[in-house]
């Protein structure tokens, strides 16, 4: 039995907004590493999920054109996304290729010219279609060239009429396309979603991600002013005897009738004995 439509649409609207988190997350380390083809696919997967986000969002109810600007923008992104896809899983493949016979190493001008290629194969496929869309001069002058010779002169009638239907957008409802093209939309979604959770198992959880989520969370906790566990603190600092002469070691910081200093505590969990304490440090 098939999920009814508003069930799976929420559930669409839900991953794709995921997938863009999942997605353009792991790019703050891919571009600093110069891994241009991780880059570009995560680029175009997490940008196509958040124009399928908004589209969900924008016609959740309705099929009327409530927002034509976004609707010929996103008709466009989503098709030159999908090539963008494609481009960028070649690049990755180069780089791969690359690395396997080890022709990766080299000074930085081999570094910089396998920079430029990665970017010409993922981007200029796209953008070659993204221009093809809008430049429609050579067949319009095709068209002009065979509306003169195989079909009769159209009577002028005007402006009003030369330019009628110019902007009209056909509306469907949900009864009359959903029975032929319902897998090939579905699919259309659920791919690009499917392409944003396998980039983000392969490069958002790896130890180098991981260390920038520990990062993240740490800087969050101080910004929030949430104190360190216990066990934290005692991981990283280390109780000496509070001095009360005019050392320059003096600190003001007491715990407990304690200095405590900002040191941290070696790995094998040695405790610093009485003897290991300098002497203008011990207690009067």
């Amino acid at each position: 039995m098939a999920i009814p439509w508003p069930t799976e649409r929420d559930l669409l609207t839900a991953a794709s907004l995921l997938g863009t988190i999942i997605s353009l997350v792991p790019l703050c380390w891919q571009i600093r590493a110069w891994n241009v083809g991780c880059f570009l696919f995560g680029f175009w997967t997490g940008t196509t999920s958040f124009v399928q986000f908004i589209n969900f969002i924008v016609w959740r109810n309705t099929s009327q054109n409530l927002a034509p600007v976004w609707c010929e923008i996103s008709i466009r992104y989503i098709w030159i996304g999908s090539i963008g896809l494609v481009t960028a899983a070649l690049a990755v493949a180069h780089r791969t290729a690359m690395i396997a016979t080890g022709k990766h190493l080299g000074p930085n001008l081999s570094q910089s010219r396998m920079v430029f290629v990665d970017l010409s194969i993922g981007l200029l496929p796209p953008l070659s279609q993204l221009i093809i869309s809008v430049c429609t001069l050579p067949l319009a002058a095709f068209f002009v060239y065979a509306n003169l010779t195989q079909v009769p002169v159209v009577p002028w009638k005007g402006l009003a009429d030369l330019h009628r239907d110019y902007g009209k957008i056909g509306h469907f409802s949900l009864d009359e396309w959903i029975q032929d093209s319902r897998i090939v939309i579905e699919f259309e979604n659920w791919i690009t979603i499917a392409c944003a959770l396998v980039f983000f198992i392969f490069f958002g959880l790896t130890e180098e991600a991981r260390k920038h989520y520990r990062f993240a969370f740490h800087r969050v906790r101080r910004w929030l002013k949430v104190p360190a566990s216990r066990s934290a603190r005692s991981e990283t600092i280390l109780v000496l005897p509070q001095h009360s002469g005019n050392s320059p070691f003096h600190s003001e910081t007491s715990l407990s009738g304690s200095a405590v200093l900002g040191i941290r505590r070696p790995k094998s969990n040695l405790v610093a004995s009485p003897s290991d304490v300098p002497k203008h440090m011990e207690s009067s």
